[in-house]
Formats: structure tokens, sequence, C-alpha cells
């Protein structure tokens, strides 16, 4: 996504959070919804690329993750 490509993802840990609406999410265990994804993402390739860009830059750059991790670690220290 950083570099502009689509995602597929499976719907497994963290990856539908981080590629939100702007990727394909597939089933775990599931290759036909798999290989549907893949051609279709390959078909729709412009479509989502810009989106996918702009979500990592604005939600997951190296400043916003440390600014994120600082912010958690403040909160925790806080609390004790």
């Amino acid at each position: 996504m950083a570099c502009g490509m689509s995602c597929v993802v499976t719907n497994a840990g963290g990856s539908v959070r981080i590629v939100g609406g702007t990727g394909f999410v597939v089933p775990p265990a599931d290759p036909q919804s798999l290989a549907a994804a893949l051609l279709n993402s390959a078909t729709k390739l412009g479509q989502n690329r810009a989106a996918g860009r702009r979500r990592i830059v604005e939600n997951f750059s190296a400043a916003t993750m440390v600014n994120r991790t600082l912010d958690l670690l403040q909160e925790v220290n806080l609390d004790h």
C-alpha cells in the first residue's frame, strides 16, 4: 500500500484494520476467494492505489507510529 499497490489480505489478525476500505479482504483458508480477489485487484488496480497510499501515510508512517507509541507509554506511566 505504501508503494501504491492494491492489497489482498485475509480476514485475520490486524490486516483488515490496516487495509481499511482500500484493499480486498477474503476469508482465511478460502483459495477461491483469494484467487477472485487477486484477479479483481489486478483489473481495478488504479482505483484503490491512491487511497491505500494515503491511508498508510496518514495512519501508519514511522512518525505516526512513534507518536502513538509514546502516547501509549505516557498513558500507561500515568496510570501507575
